[in-house]
């Protein structure tokens, strides 16, 4: 609670996650997670998120990992409709096809390649 009220105060949430976070990943950042998806988090996390409005500071949530206290900064909205996470994937699966035929021929011509140092 004390330091959701240093927050609440004005105090930077970053500093207060760098200084305080036992989490080293996202303390090294100032507490920052990134953009998250459904499902992603722990279902304690995500309700604290969905339960949070932007720019507030949530409530303190235990979870599985130990005590969390969020700053919810922003909110996005994103397709996740069965279409639009197949063509993402799809996409996905083409790039990396793409990339590891792209590497066997280059590969391929460095094999070939004759070179003659004198």
């Amino acid at each position: 609670d004390e330091l959701r009220r240093r927050a609440l105060a004005g105090e930077e949430f970053g500093k207060l996650a760098r200084e305080y976070s036992e989490d080293i990943g996202s303390a090294a950042e100032g507490g920052e997670l990134g953009w998250t998806n459904p499902g992603q988090m722990v279902p304690e996390f995500e309700d604290a998120m969905a339960n949070t409005a932007e720019g507030e500071v949530s409530q303190p949530v235990r979870t599985q990992f130990g005590w969390h206290i969020l700053e919810v900064e922003g909110r996005r909205e994103a397709d996740m409709t069965n279409e639009a996470v197949q063509a993402k994937a799809m996409n996905y699966l083409h790039e990396r096809k793409y990339q590891e035929e792209l590497d066997a021929w280059l590969r391929q011509i460095r094999d070939e390649a004759f070179v003659d140092i004198k």
